[in-house]
């Protein structure tokens, strides 16, 4: 069964934001698999199922906190069981 313009309308605006009348004809020509294939990716996979492109390279984590030293183990204004407010 071949999906209707209004199908397709529908899974654009459902899973994209909309199509262009252009991208419209483009997915009634091509069928609703081949346009779910394209609003999923599908077509960044090589023949073998392997990525086309490899995955881009992020940035090396966050170092490391400095180590808590004297006066630097509790934040700004928290206060320990030892320190009790004022009368």
């Amino acid at each position: 069964m071949a999906a209707s313009r209004a199908d397709l309308a529908f899974l654009y605006r459902r899973a994209a934001f909309g199509a262009r009348p252009a991208e419209l004809d483009a997915a009634v020509a091509a069928g609703y698999e081949a346009a779910v294939d394209g609003l999923l990716g599908a077509r960044a996979l090589g023949g073998d199922g392997t990525a086309a492109e490899p995955p881009p390279v992020l940035a090396s984590p966050l170092p490391p906190p400095p180590a808590a030293g004297p006066g630097r183990g509790r934040p700004r204004g928290a206060r320990g069981a030892d320190q009790r407010p004022g009368p």
